[in-house]
């Protein structure tokens, strides 16, 4: 396939520009010409591959998704829910890109200050001087600093997404991981909030991309903070965000791997001319066991600060009691499954091989005492040296 060449498609829009005289003036050449080199950039056209970007997904070019877990959250485990998405992609999961956003903040932060990367090689030290109170205190003090750090680029979003300008910090924080989203030029920029403290990042991330990149991408939002909102409004105040997912993520991202029109996807919200629509509830996977368990490599050698690596693990979806009438997890969350005791222990023998983990916290909606007991006699029959807790 031809290289794409910049000279090329910046000798083919200089006369456009130009033609435009005093009515856009210089600064608005230099406008147009910096989000081409942009667009140019996060689409690939500076590798022989690019040309690869344009036009839709096809049976012969695959649709490709950058699943995107945004800060701001704690930098000690791994997401769950893109990897629980990445092993549901199964064999298409070469066009799909996992980008853990948050940890990326934290390590910046940590990079550029010798103070905060001693504390952040502390928590990646080794376990028995973690475990020492008095050196644990000296050190995870410091997470203060970089909180605030994040305060402030978190009011920067929140100005930026109000229109009150792109402040410098945060414009190099979203150059920075926009140019890391690109990389395999997506067709989808999905994001995965778990928390609505993720959204002021998650939103000035989204917003960068389709108004100062202009990557053409769609947009797509998804994850458990989805059902603790109004989508429509969502959508109504954030005219970049093309879709959102509502529901357990399993057959929306099915369908989008599938390239489906936003209309035959379930539980999406999504614009149709100028009015919002919804194709209703999402069905969910009815038998848990026939899922495929999280898949984290794609993550696992990141280095979250943790001394010993901690997986995340669920064996239920759902609650049991569904009567707390507050709970956004009666909407996040179907009916109350689960899986086989005996295949989560399996799932967590095949983590400690591969990734080298013993320590796993569950992150259930609902565990009864009776399901642990079961969980525990099986995970002792199958010789699993691990360690577990709830959260």
């Amino acid at each position: 396939m031809e290289t794409v060449s910049l000279a090329h498609i910046f000798s083919s829009i200089l006369p456009v520009i130009a033609d435009t005289g005093d009515r856009d003036g210089i600064s608005g050449q230099v406008e147009q010409l910096e989000r081409l080199l942009n667009f140019a950039i996060f689409c690939g056209i500076l590798y022989p591959r690019a040309a690869e970007c344009f036009g839709p997904a096809t049976k012969e070019r695959a649709m490709r998704i950058a699943l995107v877990f945004p800060p701001r959250t704690g930098p000690t485990y791994m997401p769950l829910g893109i990897a629980a998405l990445a092993a549901f992609a199964g064999r298409a999961a070469a066009g799909v890109d996992l980008f853990d956003a948050n940890l990326e903040l934290y390590n910046h932060l940590c990079d550029r200050s010798i103070r905060l990367g001693a504390m952040r090689n502390f928590s990646r030290g080794p376990l028995d001087i973690f475990l020492n109170s008095e050196l644990y205190r000296n050190h995870w003090d410091r997470m203060g600093e970089v909180r605030r750090e994040i305060d402030s680029l978190e009011h920067q979003a929140k100005a930026y997404l109000a229109g009150s300008g792109l402040g410098a910090e945060l414009a190099a924080l979203l150059a920075r991981q926009a140019g890391r989203i690109g990389r395999n030029t997506p067709h989808v920029v999905a994001f995965s909030a778990m928390y609505l403290d993720q959204l002021p990042f998650l939103l000035a991330l989204a917003k960068y991309l389709v108004c100062e990149v202009r990557s053409g991408c769609r947009i797509v939002i998804g994850g458990a903070a989805m059902s603790a909102l109004s989508p429509v409004q969502l959508l109504e105040a954030a005219s970049f965000v093309d879709a959102i997912l509502t529901g357990e993520g399993e057959y929306p991202f099915e369908a989008l791997l599938e390239g489906r029109a936003f209309g035959a996807i379930p539980g999406c919200y999504y614009r149709d001319g100028g009015s919002i629509e919804f194709t209703g509830k999402c069905v969910v996977p009815p038998d848990l066991g026939l899922l495929p368990p999280p898949d984290f490599s794609a993550l696992a050698g990141l280095g979250y600060f943790n001394p010993v690596p901690v997986m995340p693990v669920y064996g239920c979806r759902g609650c049991k009691w569904r009567r707390c009438r507050f709970c956004v997890h009666n909407n996040s969350f179907g009916r109350h499954r689960q899986r086989s005791p005996l295949a989560l222990a399996l799932e967590m023998r095949e983590k400690r091989l591969l990734h080298g983990c013993r320590h796993f916290y569950i992150v259930d909606q609902y565990v009864d005492p009776v399901y642990l007991d079961e969980l525990s006699n099986a995970i002792l029959s199958i010789g699993v040296d691990c360690r577990f807790q709830v959260m």
